[in-house]
Formats: C-alpha cells, sequence, structure tokens
C-alpha cells in the first residue's frame, strides 16, 4: 500500500540548520577593549558593516531552507494525492 521511495529517508537533508548570529560577542568584546569612552564612527561603521553581512547570509540560508521546504511540501501533497488516487482505484476494484 505505501511506497517508501529512498527520498522519504532524506525529506529534510537539504534544510541547514540557521543558527542567530552571536548578537554582538565580538561588540562587546570591543566595548570592553574602549571602556574608556565611546567607539570611533569608523569602529561603529566597521561593527555595523560586519553585522549587515552576517544578516545577508543568515537571510540567504534562510531562502534556500524556505525554498527547500516549498519543494518538499509540494512532493509530499503530490505523493498524498498519489496515494488517495491509489486507494481510491483500489476500492472501486
Amino acid at each position: 500500500m505505501s511506497q517508501n521511495n529512498g527520498d522519504d529517508d532524506d525529506l529534510y537533508d537539504d534544510v541547514m540548520d540557521v543558527k542567530p548570529a552571536a548578537k554582538t560577542t565580538q561588540s562587546s568584546d570591543r566595548q570592553a577593549d574602549h571602556s574608556s569612552g565611546p567607539l570611533s564612527l569608523t569602529e561603529q561603521v566597521q561593527m555595523l558593516q560586519e553585522r549587515v553581512k552576517e544578516l545577508e547570509r543568515e537571510n540567504e540560508q534562510l531562502q534556500r531552507n524556505m525554498g527547500t521546504l516549498y519543494r518538499t511540501a509540494k512532493a509530499e501533497l503530490q505523493r498524498k494525492d498519489d496515494q488517495i488516487q491509489q486507494l481510491m482505484k483500489e476500492t472501486k476494484d
């Protein structure tokens, strides 16, 4: 009745684990180094640029994961539809 494709075992193998970037562990280190005063504008710009890069990487990964999940859900719906059709055919026979 159920057909087990090799794909079923690796249903979520394309989904990468996204961990939130460490929120300013580097910036807290820098702030500790510069505890005598505020960060210079150059340092602030550098920190913000690094954060933007981290967020861009995380965003790209999340987009890939969403695409993978969408394709997985679409394939699963098709598999269920096929299974329903097969069962309906078996009940008619």
